[in-house]
């Protein structure tokens, strides 16, 4: 591999027409095109771009098979809280509120 066969961070995301903060994401997650590190700057593989532009391609490719879920099994509707910010645990005003129902 040679210095010539690199690009920067920035032409890749040019290229790819990415932002350089989704590059870096993809680098933090693992995923992406393989990269090297040298010094304080961040360089792809012209090599490794194109065999991660093929991968990609033949995996789009084996995935156009569209699987059809099954059926959703339903939850009964009392068993069913609402997401809040304590985790689904009836608040004072969920339990107010069941109270005055009850009482109608």
């Amino acid at each position: 591999m040679e210095l010539f066969d690199l690009l920067t961070e920035e032409e890749v995301a040019e290229t790819f027409g990415l932002s350089k903060k989704s590059l870096q994401n993809q680098r933090s997650l693992r995923k992406g095109p393989r990269w090297v590190k040298l010094g304080r700057r961040t360089y792809y593989s012209v090599a490794e771009l194109k065999a991660y532009i093929e991968e990609e391609a033949s995996r789009a490719i084996a995935g156009c098979q569209r699987q059809i879920p099954g059926p959703v099994q339903g939850r009964r509707q009392s068993q069913i809280r609402k997401a809040n910010r304590l985790g689904g645990y009836a608040t004072k005003q969920d339990k107010s509120r069941a109270s005055r129902t009850k009482v109608a």
